[in-house]
């Protein structure tokens, strides 16, 4: 028996949505738009599908939405910038602050520091980072969502939720965080109200516009116990 060995040029095949038609896309151009770490991931992966990193900055348009814009919503304390790329870190960590675990917030936040850019890991990242710092009385669920998750009914009271969102037009690059009937989203000043526009506008990137259709991914935080102390520690500061 004789064997041949063939070696062929490789070549990247990208998708715009599951079950569509692929196209050619050059390494070059991978690089310039997700970064060389991404293209690094792709290439050890074997050939199985790979989200592309999750990041997604634009400017705020919250002006613009009046019914959005609430007086003493609370602050989004970690906010990213151009070329900065954190949303899934930085909307946690402000959720976090928010319950007024500050120090907690901090320390997680720096340690997703060297995820700038983005990176298609980043959920799995800020769960050992929440497996590390948070107390380890809090259940922490890394879930694969589907179309059966409903963000009004299955996030626990009191509960954290970090969740990187479907919109209308295919992308799933942005994360955002949920405590209560807030929204924290990395691209904002300040908290939005927990509702289907304020999921909308999440969504939206400048004047491109789109509609909040599922989550595609996340992590849950909550404490099903009825110790009073670790209730409060869930709960943000009067």
């Amino acid at each position: 028996m004789s064997y041949c060995w063939l070696s062929c040029e490789e070549k990247f095949v990208a998708y715009t949505h599951k079950g569509g038609e692929g196209f050619e896309i050059s390494e070059e151009t991978l690089i310039e738009s997700f970064g060389a770490e991404f293209v690094c991931d792709l290439k050890t992966n074997m050939g199985r599908y790979l989200s592309i990193p999750f990041g997604d900055f634009h400017h705020s348009m919250l002006c613009h939405y009046p019914d959005l814009c609430i007086e003493g919503a609370p602050n989004v304390c970690f906010t990213q910038h151009h070329n900065d790329d954190m949303c899934i870190y930085k909307s946690a960590c402000s959720d976090l602050a928010y319950l007024g675990q500050h120090e907690i917030a901090q320390a997680i936040m720096k340690e997703g520091q060297g995820l700038a850019n983005g990176s298609s890991r980043a959920m799995d990242f800020l769960f050992i980072s929440f497996k590390a710092k948070l107390p380890k009385w809090i259940q922490i669920m890394n879930i694969r969502i589907g179309n059966k998750f409903d963000w009004a009914a299955d996030i626990p009271p009191g509960a954290v939720f970090v969740g990187v969102i479907v919109s209308s037009d295919g992308n799933a690059s942005h994360a955002i965080a949920i405590h209560g009937n807030w929204i924290f989203d990395s691209n904002e000043m300040q908290a939005i109200p927990l509702c289907k526009e304020g999921l909308d506008y999440c969504t939206c990137d400048g004047d491109i516009l789109s509609m909040f259709i599922k989550f595609h991914r996340g992590l849950l935080l909550h404490y099903n116990g009825t110790t009073t102390e670790r209730k409060a520690w869930m709960t943000p500061p009067a």
